[in-house]
């Protein structure tokens, strides 16, 4: 098993798409696909969320099921 890049490392790809870091928040799975920001520094992507997206300030687009697309801002 290959351990996740770590913040600045080159993502794993998975079925195409780039990981860059997978962690739990708010009741359901971040998965940082790109980094958005003045320095690049704030993650985005996708997030499973079983129980409905977060009211967090975060932007969630539902796109099927518990999958929501997540940014920041």
């Amino acid at each position: 098993m290959r351990d996740l890049p770590g913040y600045g490392d080159e993502a794993i790809s998975v079925a195409g798409i780039s990981i860059y870091e997978i962690y739990d928040s708010d009741g359901g799975l971040h998965i940082v696909t790109a980094y958005t920001g003045f320095l690049n520094d704030v993650g985005a992507g996708l997030a499973y969320m079983p129980y409905g997206p977060p009211m967090n300030g975060e932007i969630y687009e539902h796109l099927d099921g518990p999958w929501f697309r997540w940014a920041p801002y």
